[in-house]
């Protein structure tokens, strides 16, 4: 069986399933999920991160993962770590200017624009369903291996809410700069960077500039808080 992408004793065969490569024998990294809803069987619910299925997690899963996964590797002001979750519910804010100058400059239609507003809201879903918010930097050190792993359920995120598993270029593209927007916003107000730190090359390398905390606060919510209000908007987006 031809084999590829071997790492730590682990390969992925034709199919896109990764196996034990002594063994052949297919791999399971489980996260089980807490507090959800039991399968009719009574046994826990869990998620094989090396084989994502649509059907493995709920809405709530994601929620309560994001919630308490902190941005910046947890080192922030505040009395709370800034969770992704957080991340993602106020960079609607800067998403929606951004959104509407792409429709009226005819790169996004009209039409896509709630489904945007989804894939925005969602993009760093894996995140909270266990492979963890990394260091930008770091990401390229970890290698195409994890960066497949963390793909795969992204996909099936989107698949699951009726996303397109990859997005189109213009979505992604639009998504990717609100996010470096957001960043540079809180590398300034949370992890202690300036605004010559956040544009230079030999430290973050963010050309956007940072929206002070009278444009967008970014004070940090409890996460039983970034849990609900991350929840609700995502039920608003589907529904």
């Amino acid at each position: 069986m031809p084999r590829r992408l071997e790492i730590g004793g682990l390969y992925r065969d034709p199919t896109g399933i990764w196996r034990h490569a002594d063994t052949d024998r297919p791999a399971r990294v489980w996260l089980q999920f807490f507090g959800s809803r039991a399968r009719l069987d009574g046994r826990p619910r869990r998620l094989n991160v090396l084989d994502p299925s649509p059907f493995d997690f709920e809405d709530e899963d994601i929620a309560l993962g994001l919630s308490r996964e902190p941005r910046w590797g947890g080192q922030t002001a505040g009395d709370w770590a800034y969770s992704v979750a957080q991340h993602l519910e106020q960079g609607h804010v800067l998403l929606e200017p951004a959104l509407q100058a792409a429709i009226t400059a005819k790169k996004i239609p009209r039409a896509d624009a709630r489904r945007v507003r989804l894939a925005w809201h969602l993009h760093d879903g894996a995140e909270g369903l266990g492979l963890k918010d990394q260091l930008g930097p770091i990401k390229p050190i970890l290698g195409p291996a994890w960066a497949r792993v963390v793909d795969s359920v992204q996909q099936v995120i989107h698949v699951r809410f009726g996303l397109p598993g990859d997005l189109p270029v213009a979505w992604a593209k639009l998504i990717k700069t609100v996010d470096r927007q957001i960043n540079a916003s809180e590398a300034l107000q949370l992890a202690g960077y300036s605004e010559a730190e956040i544009k230079s090359r030999d430290v973050l390398a963010n050309k956007e500039t940072p929206r002070t905390a009278d444009i967008l606060d970014l004070t940090p919510w409890p996460p039983s808080v970034a849990q609900e209000r991350w929840l609700a908007t995502l039920r608003k987006l589907v529904g």
